[in-house]
């Protein structure tokens, strides 16, 4: 593609020698000033981003950063930021749930963990799982949920040992 002011310099450059439009002249292109990569002005591909990215588009997003903002920091278009928070649009939906189910999520694993117990009481429960998955998903939600409350996972024995060391004084004999 020519630029206009290559065309410039060349009109200008024909009418000094004052050439006509009968005769040839020479035109010389300029070497292109952006040697190799991507030309200037043309965007990075969004499928061209690494995972740890992706996973930054998608952080920067959730924090607040402007989709604008995000495409000049990766060198991507808007309409790829789109395409790429699309996909994450169910999540970003519960973000303002998150806090409640913070709040609440010892309570909702305690109540997981009696339906698993009755499931383990119930006969019936028994063709669909066996008695040992059934345990195992209990033991899980036992650990999750005495965690969530700052709980140990396991009986730890712990001793504690005070040593008090008082200073004597000794008195000249």
């Amino acid at each position: 593609m020519v630029s206009l002011q290559r065309l410039t310099r060349t009109a200008s450059r024909l009418h000094a020698e004052r050439m006509t439009d009968r005769q040839e002249a020479e035109v010389i292109p300029l070497k292109p000033k952006n040697k190799g990569g991507r030309p200037k002005g043309v965007k990075r591909a969004a499928s061209k981003l690494t995972q740890g990215e992706l996973a930054t588009v998608v952080l920067d997003y959730a924090r607040g950063v402007q989709q604008r903002e995000i495409a000049h920091k990766f060198g991507i278009s808007d309409g790829a930021v789109s395409l790429i928070l699309d996909k994450f649009k169910p999540a970003f939906a519960e973000l303002g749930n998150v806090e409640e189910y913070r709040k609440a999520k010892a309570n909702i694993l305690d109540s997981v963990q009696l339906q698993t117990l009755k499931s383990m009481a119930d006969p019936e429960k028994h063709a669909a799982a066996n008695l040992g998955q059934l345990s195992v998903a209990f033991d899980v939600l036992n650990k999750h949920g005495r965690l969530e409350r700052g709980l140990s996972t396991q009986n730890v024995a712990t001793q504690t040992v005070t040593i008090s060391i008082t200073p004597t004084t000794f008195a000249d004999e």
